[in-house]
């Protein structure tokens, strides 16, 4: 295999499709966590450079200046922590996987606001999240829809979407 030519978007979009892919298979969540924060960041990062809000900008609009710095070591103290071993090598972190979810949502949604572009597993992903979280919309309508859904797909049966993913992706690429 020779040298791969990539952009830093190319590197979180594989990233961020690697990291779905694993959630869906049930992967390691220390993984997908390692993954998607890379993602996270370039994401983040690009945003930043295109002046396009992300959820973390929105969401430190409402905290007080003297509790920033707390707030962003919280989000990223699990990435620290499995990424570095400098500060405490014998260190033990609680970490809830849960956080995977959110932040693979942040990431489609950062993706999208930079390329317009929803690929099929970024689709099936979040057909997957608004199902499982239908109560977190604000649209009535959503709400109803994803809460109708839930009742007729398994949510806890995600390698499924995979297929899902395919035939998104497919439908998109026609």
């Amino acid at each position: 295999m020779g040298t791969i030519h990539i952009s830093k978007l190319d590197a979180s979009k594989r990233e961020l499709e690697h990291a779905i892919r694993l959630f869906f298979l049930s992967g390691d969540p220390v993984v997908i966590h390692l993954v998607i924060s890379s993602s996270q960041q370039i994401l983040r990062d690009l945003c930043k450079a295109d002046k396009i809000p992300t959820f973390i900008d929105k969401a430190m609009e409402l905290v007080k200046e003297e509790y920033k710095k707390e707030v962003k070591f919280m989000l990223s103290s699990a990435y620290n922590f499995f990424h570095h071993a400098d500060r405490d090598p014998d260190g033990i972190k609680d970490f809830n996987p849960e956080m995977n979810e959110y932040a693979l949502w942040e990431c489609v949604d950062m993706y999208y606001s930079l390329t317009k572009e929803v690929t099929g597993i970024m689709q099936a992903y979040r057909f997957w999240f608004y199902t499982k979280n239908a109560s977190i919309l604000l649209k009535q309508e959503d709400k109803l829809t994803f809460t109708d859904i839930s009742t007729k797909v398994d949510i806890n049966n995600k390698a499924m979407y995979l297929d899902v993913a395919t035939h998104l992706e497919n439908k998109r690429t026609k």
